[in-house]
């Protein structure tokens, strides 16, 4: 997750997953032999964005000191929370 806010201007949040699937296998050799497994790489990216005056409207806190708190590393899970209500 990255995520950059300036202040009084807009909080933006960009958030990437992978997943690696296992489950689509092929053929080795002849029907006596067993499939091998190939692996398939998955990636979701989401954008999210929104402008300071519109915060409120999107039930996100619009003062300052709150949003500083992550800057101080307290990442918690109800601070995810948050960044996933950043519309996108």
């Amino acid at each position: 997750r990255l995520w950059l806010r300036v202040d009084h201007v807009l909080v933006r949040c960009r958030e990437t997953r992978f997943l690696m699937d296992f489950t689509t296998t092929i053929a080795v050799g002849d029907s006596t032999t067993s499939a091998v497994p190939i692996p398939s790489i998955h990636r979701d990216v989401s954008w999210r964005e929104c402008a300071w005056e519109h915060l409120a409207q999107h039930h996100l806190p619009s003062d300052l000191r709150t949003w500083q708190l992550l800057d101080q590393g307290l990442d918690t899970p109800e601070w995810q929370g948050v960044l996933k209500r950043i519309p996108a």
